[in-house]
């Protein structure tokens, strides 16, 4: 997905879980690989994690650092990754989701492989989240 939005989008990756015990924890682990587009002005991509439980509504639980760029017409590739342990306290579905944003309006691309983008035209640059279920 790509976006110059201020404001956090979705980035269309979500995984749901159905924890087995109210004492299980959800251990998400995230690698989203992105580039900048040739910006103009300095940059930086924001990414957070929001889970929504059955029938409820979306929280963010976790934002993760993003990267910056500074400089004219530049562009750039980098990785954020990173693990949060959730306590859904819950026997409902766990929806997580991926939303990210543009610090300043210009074109950031993440989590997809873009084979018009010359920065992300390889199967290396694809993204993934994981969940498992941890016995409480």
């Amino acid at each position: 997905s790509s976006t110059t939005s201020t404001s956090y989008t979705d980035l269309g990756m979500s995984l749901a879980i159905t924890p087995s015990a109210t004492s299980s924890k959800i251990l998400i682990q995230i690698n989203l690989n992105g580039s900048f587009l040739n910006t103009g002005s300095s940059e930086a991509l924001y990414t957070r994690l929001q889970v929504t439980p059955s029938g409820g509504s979306a929280s963010t639980i976790a934002v993760y650092n993003g990267y910056g760029l500074s400089g004219q017409a530049n562009q750039g590739v980098g990785t954020i990754s990173g693990s949060t342990l959730h306590s859904a306290n819950s026997t409902s579905a766990q929806t997580y989701k991926i939303q990210f944003r543009s610090l300043n309006g210009n074109a950031v691309v993440l989590g997809t492989n873009n084979s018009s983008n010359a920065l992300l035209s390889d199967n290396s640059t694809n993204s993934m989240m994981t969940l498992m279920e941890i016995a409480g």
